[in-house]
């Protein structure tokens, strides 16, 4: 068993004890035909899902299992079954959620800010100075113009100089 192979199986056993990853662990995501380990958030392929997981039990809709003519059970791939039974259309970002704190608490505080559209369009830009940088409700530009604000952004996103002047409210610009 290769290294990866068992950091892989560590991870699964560190975040549900001795279980393992299991069907309920996940959602298909329908759009881009992935599917999301929920403990973790990490994307897998269907194939992956399938040797994890194993095929599932096919039932009626009275809860009974379904039998081919022979009168074997009818199985599917655990991927075909989290299509049908497990399935997010969207997925979404959610300011402030968890998944970013460990990279706030890494780069500290100071150096992340949440600003609004507005904040970008202001003449003040404190911001700058931040290591990351996030930009809430972009969708919402209110009285913004979006033309305006997609200008002001291409300073910071589309190649950055090597130095940005920070204009900070009550102090000389450096």
């Amino acid at each position: 068993m290769s290294f990866s192979a068992r950091a892989t199986i560590t991870a699964a056993t560190v975040a549900h004890g001795s279980r393992g990853a299991m069907l309920e662990d996940f959602r298909a995501h329908a759009p881009s035909g992935t599917y999301v380990y929920m403990p973790c958030r990490e994307t897998w392929t269907a194939r992956a899902v399938d040797i994890v997981v194993g095929r599932q039990q096919v039932f009626d809709k009275n809860g009974k299992p379904v039998r081919n003519q022979t009168g074997e059970l009818v199985t599917e791939s655990a991927s075909t079954w989290l299509l049908k039974h497990q399935r997010v259309e969207q997925m979404a970002w959610v300011p402030g959620h968890v998944l970013l704190m460990p990279v706030r608490e890494a780069v500290g505080s100071w150096n992340f800010h949440d600003i609004s559209p507005t904040d970008i369009l202001s003449t003040f830009n404190p911001f700058v100075k931040s290591v990351i940088l996030r930009v809430n409700e972009v969708r919402d530009l209110g009285d913004t113009n979006r033309f305006a604000f997609y200008d002001r952004m291409k300073i910071y996103t589309a190649s950055p100089p090597e130095v940005l002047q920070v204009n900070e409210k009550h102090l000389r610009q450096y």
